[in-house]
């Protein structure tokens, strides 16, 4: 299956790119690093993170942003896919990208309680070692 996938490390927030990963639950837990939650962005697409990212001090990723509003502030690995009528995760499609890229934004850091974006178009290419 394909997903857009969002990396981070810590110091290192990524490019989103287009990735296959096996469709399991077990692979979907090994990348986010943890038990998955599921966001639904529209009828369509849906985000996977770490449930417990937060609790366990991942690093900055992304912000959910709508009309301007930063609503959340997602950490650790997190990917999109889309979902099916059926409720089944799907491959992701290269139209689904800016969808994303406009509500998931990256966040450099948090300072004085405000969130500091990053501008995507500065971030480094995700390259496996």
């Amino acid at each position: 299956m394909k997903a857009y996938l969002m990396r981070v490390e810590q110091g290192s927030v990524y490019k989103g790119y287009i990735g296959e990963i096996e469709d399991s639950l077990a692979a979907k837990q090994k990348y986010v690093g943890g038990q998955i939650q599921v966001l639904p962005l529209n009828d369509d697409i849906c985000i996977i993170y770490n449930d417990e990212g937060k609790l366990e001090h991942l690093p900055l990723n992304r912000a959910f942003v709508e009309d301007s509003k930063v609503l959340d502030v997602f950490v650790g690995n997190i990917m999109a896919v889309r979902r099916s009528s059926d409720g089944d995760f799907t491959s992701i499609r290269e139209e689904d990208i800016p969808i994303i890229e406009k509500i998931f934004l990256p966040v450099r850091t948090i300072a004085h309680g405000k969130v500091i974006l990053r501008s995507a178009d500065a971030l480094e290419e995700y390259r496996q070692s």
